[in-house]
């Protein structure tokens, strides 16, 4: 196989360089050529861009410098006569040529100013592109003037990369900023580091996102569902046929005999009229109202921000700024060991239980009407009459009450039981008589009798133990690498701080914790800005939180059904 034929079969490029790919990217050497996704790679130096070169020899500064590399390369090609040099071997393989015999293409004379290096450039690569075979001819330009001049014309070009341009000059003024920002970082290493680290409820681009869920209330036909629901779980009564007479003997032989009958009509209207449909409608106007208290509020926004001290020098003064911005405020948490002022009494949050809504219960269909009879068996007679008993019972009582008990001791040949009875009866008679004659207030009682005091009431002495409990209440003098609030603890604020006199280097790391409250019901989105400041801090630390809320509905239907469910 000839190396002709193998050169078609390769994906080949020539580019016909711009002045600015020699003078404004990096050395050709450094150059990521393979980002161009060709297996070889044709730099032409066209007599256009020669001309430029050789204009820039006699220029100053690095313009010079790489003006002076061309030409080297050029005189080298001369000197070992040959047209082209390699600056890659592979992958891809690519090599500078010196085209200077290059012509324009005729056809675009009139169209084309051939004075203007650029648009002579754009003839150049539309002639080459029409004899071309085998292999492409693009213009590869930095500048978008001949870039879009070719465009127009359809002539192919290539855009140098962005990241393939070398640095920038570096002028006495950048290297005059460079030396004093390296005696600024000289200077601040000298000084506190502050670090401010995440807050462990935030992700990671520092955003909290807190969701409200609001309950929805149910609309007119699921509250409809759900009462013929419950009128199906409790249907009204409708059949009132009395049971059968029920008749008991107890063991004194008394017969009783319940009888029913169906509830009067009133009774019966009143339920079927009023209770029932009452009931309905309370539970009716229950379900219309269960959405009322039922939100699922988010929880607290308790943030816990971590700092510390890395720097080589203590920070002195040290004042740490938070300010909430937008619908948020500042809360301080109260804990145990929070003794900024005097007299600090502890706080016991407490959240109240709401009891789970109950639908009302159905009315009950009134009940039977009872008739009941009771009759006696027939008395027994005695022989022995015990009329002194009779007169004993009867002497000293109401007369009803004696009469009742003289007519029962007439025949004792009653039970016995009844006898025993009737005696215990008269026993705690007579001891109740004895007892309305004694003196509860006579001698032996007086501990009733009122005593008078005569002597002057006097104060105990303040003991020793109060007196140490009540110096040690008085506050001692401030620690001064202890942090102390700015702000109050009683209120919402949008701005606070804390301070601390002396916060020592490479020290345990500090955790600020506060609680950020929404000041609205809706939908939320606000920052908690913090700023760290100290007398021989130059530049404040800072950091910035994100805080926001979604309200999202929650349905009550479900929860209905379950109340539904639980009817009794």
């Amino acid at each position: 196989m000839s190396e002709t034929n193998q050169e078609f079969r390769m994906n080949v490029v020539h580019l016909v360089a711009d002045t600015n790919l020699f003078f404004e990217c990096k050395a050709l050497e450094q150059l990521p050529w393979s980002e161009l996704g060709y297996d070889e790679i044709v730099l032409l130096l066209t007599k256009p861009v020669l001309d430029e070169i050789d204009k820039h020899k006699k220029s100053s500064g690095r313009t010079r410098a790489r003006a002076l590399e061309i030409f080297g390369r050029i005189r080298g090609m001369l000197t070992a006569e040959t047209k082209e040099v390699e600056i890659q071997s592979s992958a891809p393989r690519v090599l500078l040529r010196s085209h200077s015999s290059a012509k324009p293409d005729p056809n675009l004379k009139d169209e084309l100013d051939y004075g203007k290096t650029d648009e002579k450039l754009v003839g150049i690569v539309s002639m080459l592109s029409s004899s071309a075979e085998g292999y492409e001819v693009k213009l590869f330009t930095d500048d978008t003037g001949p870039a879009m001049t070719a465009a127009d014309f359809g002539v192919p070009f290539l855009m140098i990369s962005p990241d393939w341009r070398r640095p920038s000059a570096e002028t006495p003024e950048d290297k005059r900023i460079k030396e004093l920002e390296k005696e600024n970082a000289l200077y601040r290493s000298q000084e506190p580091k502050i670090e401010i680290g995440k807050c462990d409820v935030a992700n990671e681009q520092g955003h909290i996102l807190v969701k409200r869920l609001v309950a929805v209330p149910l609309t007119t036909e699921e509250v409809e569902t759900l009462v013929e629901d419950l009128r199906a779980k409790h249907p009204l009564v409708e059949d009132f046929l009395p049971p059968p007479n029920k008749v008991t003997k107890d063991w004194q032989g008394v017969v009783t005999t319940v009888e029913y009958s169906s509830p009067s009509q009133e009774k019966l209207e009143k339920y079927r009229k009023i209770d029932y449909p009452n009931w309905l409608d309370r539970c009716r106007e229950a379900l219309r109202t269960i959405h009322q208290g039922r939100d699922l509020i988010e929880a607290p926004v308790l943030v816990r921000w971590p700092m510390v001290n890395t720097g080589t020098r203590p920070a002195s003064q040290v004042r740490i700024e938070f300010e909430a911005k937008g619908p948020l405020a500042l809360r301080r948490i109260i804990d145990e060991d929070d003794s900024d002022d005097e007299g600090d009494e502890e706080i016991v949050e407490t959240i109240e239980a709401v009891s789970p809504a109950r639908l009302p219960s159905p009315p009950k269909p009134p009940p039977f009407e009872e008739k009941i009879t009771r009759t006696d068996p027939p008395p027994v007679t005695s022989t022995k009459p015990n009329s002194d008993l009779a007169a004993l019972i009867a002497s000293g009582l109401p007369p009803d009450r004696g009469a009742a008990l003289a007519r029962a001791a007439a025949g004792m040949l009653g039970p016995t039981d009844r006898l025993s009875q009737q005696l215990k009866e008269l026993s705690s008679l007579g001891g109740l008589a004895a007892l309305k004659h004694t003196d509860l207030f006579g001698s032996q009682n007086s501990a009733f009798r009122p005593v008078a005091r005569t002597s002057p009431v006097l104060l105990d002495p303040l003991p020793r133990s109060s007196i140490a409990d009540f110096a040690s209440r008085i506050p001692g003098p401030r620690d001064p690498e202890r942090f102390y609030y700015d702000w109050p603890k009683d209120e919402d604020v949008k701005e606070g701080a804390l301070t601390c006199n002396l916060w020592r280097h490479h020290s345990e790391v500090e955790i600020f914790d506060f609680e950020v409250v929404f000041t609205g019901e809706d939908a939320a989105r606000g920052t908690v800005e913090c700023t760290v400041h100290a007398d021989n801090l130059t530049v404040p630390a800072r950091a910035r939180l994100v805080v926001s809320r979604q309200i999202e509905s929650l349905s009550m239907l479900e929860t209905a059904k379950a109340l539904v469910d639980a009817c009794d």
